[in-house]
């Protein structure tokens, strides 16, 4: 009768520590970050290593805000014409033109979200004073990390690819 409350107890905090552990790792996990709260940690490490103004935090947000939403626009259009380009393998037949069109605007679209990233921290500089733009290119690689998107995880089942060799 003892034996049994004890190895209940047993199983019961085992049980418990296995749920903390789960928990644990499925929000620890690789990629669990969103990016807006990647983005408004850059923008908060930005405001204040630069030191930035009132009048420069209201400009500097309202650039944010243009910025993020012509984003969100052209990301938008290139899931469609990312669904678009794979809606395609489900034809019978083998469309290249529609292919090779599809992927030049994806490629056009990724394009455009580049210039358009690059212009919104250069205008950002632009509202800078002198020493704050020396700080800024200082700072740049930093706040580029924290805005990329984490690395993509390789699928479980498939191993990594091996480095080139001398011969590849």
């Amino acid at each position: 009768m003892k034996n049994s409350k004890i190895f209940k107890i047993i199983i019961a905090v085992l049980v418990v520590l296995n749920l903390f552990t789960l928990a644990f790792m499925w929000l620890n996990r690789p990629g669990h970050e969103r990016m807006g709260k990647r983005e408004g940690d850059a923008a908060s490490f930005l405001v204040k290593e630069l030191g930035l103004s009132d009048s420069q935090q209201k400009e500097y947000t309202l650039l944010r805000q243009e910025h993020h939403a012509r984003l969100e626009a052209l990301n938008q259009h290139d899931k469609d014409l990312h669904n678009r380009f794979f809606d395609l393998a489900s034809l019978e037949k083998h469309d290249t033109i529609a292919m090779d069109a599809l992927s030049d605007s994806i490629a056009a679209t990724r394009k455009k979200m580049e210039i358009l990233t690059y212009d919104h921290f250069y205008r950002v500089r632009m509202i800078l004073k002198p020493e704050q733009q020396q700080k800024f290119n200082l700072i740049f690689k930093d706040v580029l990390r924290m805005i990329s998107p984490p690395p993509p995880m390789p699928p479980a089942n498939i191993p990594p690819p091996l480095p080139p060799g001398p011969g590849n």
